[in-house]
């Protein structure tokens, strides 16, 4: 009977992803575009407080426009009554 060809298994050959290394990987590219996000957010401010203040500044502009909208709109309600 003729020996039949068979392929030697070669011990290790299936690669295996390290997932720990993978979510290292990750975590340490999120802490880095964290530090950079909020190190462009602070520059050219002296203090937290001037950067709180330039954020804050628009939107008390805007609520008070509304405001004036409101109370121009109210007197002239009031005047036509």
């Amino acid at each position: 009977m003729p020996k039949i060809k068979t392929k030697e298994i070669i011990k290790g050959a299936i690669k295996s992803i390290d997932k720990s290394a993978v979510v290292l990987e990750k975590t340490k590219d999120a802490l880095v575009e964290i530090k950079e996000k909020t190190e462009n957010d602070y520059n050219g401010y002296d203090n937290v407080n001037d950067y709180s203040s330039n954020k804050i500044e628009p939107i008390s502009n805007k609520t008070i426009d509304e405001i004036n909208k409101k109370g121009k709109k109210s007197v002239i309600d009031t005047k036509q009554n």
